[in-house]
């Protein structure tokens, strides 16, 4: 655990707090995309673009820590 928390740069409750945002967005895209199911004239566009975003942030924040892990030496 202790590793995890040194490559991401975080300590405990910061880094917490960041997958159970992403949890919350991942329940609401959930929902969004529920609805699309049963009414698929409703959010036509809506949980693709938010999961799209969702992906580019991780994408984004991994991209961080592993730039930071290259300067580090690791």
């Amino acid at each position: 655990m202790t590793r995890h928390l040194h490559h991401a740069g975080e300590g405990y409750f910061e880094h917490m707090l960041f997958p159970l945002k992403m949890a919350g967005r991942l329940v609401v895209i959930a929902f969004v995309v529920f609805v699309h199911a049963i009414f698929p004239f409703l959010f036509t566009r809506t949980g693709s673009n938010m999961f799209n975003q969702l992906h580019d942030e991780l994408q984004q924040r991994l991209n961080m820590c592993e730039a930071d892990k290259h300067k580090k030496g690791q």
